[in-house]
């Protein structure tokens, strides 16, 4: 999958910033709390991004998007250098 295509999926700023945070290997209800919503919010959101990302967990969201170096995890590409 090119970044273009990860482009076109259109990411909405609250998925971006869930993306983000899947990084940095919280559970959901961590994360939850961090964005005040609740742990199933973010599961929801983390679906969706597997959706739209044609991946299967949480993981290859954040392998996906750090592999196409997509701005918003620029924690995790930090991490990960």
């Amino acid at each position: 999958m090119t970044a273009q295509l990860i482009c076109s999926a259109r990411l909405t700023p609250r998925e971006r910033e869930v993306a983000g945070w899947l990084g940095e290997d919280l559970t959901y209800d961590q994360i939850g709390d961090r964005l005040r919503v609740s742990g199933h919010v973010i599961r929801k959101h983390a679906r969706s991004l597997q959706e739209k990302l044609g991946v299967h967990s949480r993981h290859a969201v954040v392998a996906q998007l750090a592999n196409r170096d997509v701005p918003v995890l620029i924690r995790v590409l930090d991490r990960c250098v």
